[in-house]
């Protein structure tokens, strides 16, 4: 017990640094269809590595159902279990990644796959959205995702030509499914239980304060400007992790 209460501690400039950044991270999810983990992920791994993926799992989860319910008329399951196909197979994978990494080549795994993300959603790539994108999106997604929380850049880059409720719509109901296979492959490995849910449930409010947040903030959304931000920030924090993970005096 004192373990769990322990575990549960987070410094509290800590924890006003991580609501916040969980309102914007909000924010961009319920606004724009994507950005609650590329956001959230690499400032919370800095800020205290307790709080990533589990957590981060649990929170992202949440804000992809209220957002997939608010914009369930947009809803076109059609090809996407073939994406959570990918995405079972792949998270697998992640988990066991998960399991034996280091926390230095934690950080650098961590760092390399959201430098790759950001990479891909500058790259202006075009896919077809049919079975076999789906697929391999929601293989890379569940991979990325179940290591380090942020999986819907891949996702974002078959549907990114797609009208916005349609985006917003369909990859919340992908990360919703998808964001649960993570969570309980990394329980398969131990490395989820019961105080990654509680420590989520701390930062519930600011979730749900930056989905209320997000109804008047659309039309600002919609202009551009957060998508640039948001990736320069995202690509910020991974190369802190990089500094970080190379830096002395953290175990190998």
């Amino acid at each position: 017990m004192d373990d769990l209460a322990a575990y549960l501690t987070v410094d509290w400039l800590v924890y006003l640094l991580a609501f916040a950044t969980i309102v914007v991270a909000a924010v961009a999810q319920a606004s724009i269809g994507v950005g609650f983990g590329i956001v959230s992920a690499p400032i919370l791994a800095v800020l205290d590595p307790v709080l990533v993926p589990g957590p981060l799992l649990v929170l992202a989860v949440l804000t992809s159902l209220i957002v997939t319910i608010r914009d369930r008329h947009d809803l076109r399951l059609g090809n996407l279990g073939y994406a959570l196909g990918g995405r079972v197979l792949a998270s697998i994978l992640g988990a066991l990644t998960a399991s034996v990494l280091s926390p230095r080549l934690f950080l650098i795994v961590f760092a390399a796959l959201i430098l790759i993300a950001v990479a891909l959603s500058l790259s202006g790539l075009r896919f077809a959205l049919n079975r076999r994108s789906l697929f391999i999106a929601g293989a890379a997604s569940g991979y990325m995702g179940t290591i380090t929380s942020v999986g819907a850049p891949p996702m974002a880059i078959v549907y990114q030509h797609s009208p916005g409720a349609v985006v917003r719509a369909n990859i919340s109901a992908f990360l919703m499914a998808g964001g649960i296979v993570s969570i309980l492959s990394l329980a398969a490995f131990g490395a989820f239980d019961w105080s990654d849910l509680l420590l989520g449930a701390k930062l519930l409010p600011a979730l749900l304060i930056g989905i209320w947040l997000s109804g008047s903030l659309t039309h600002f959304t919609d202009r551009g400007w957060m998508r640039p931000a948001m990736l320069a920030l995202c690509a910020g924090a991974a190369v802190l992790l990089l500094l970080r993970a190379l830096a002395p005096g953290l175990d190998g």
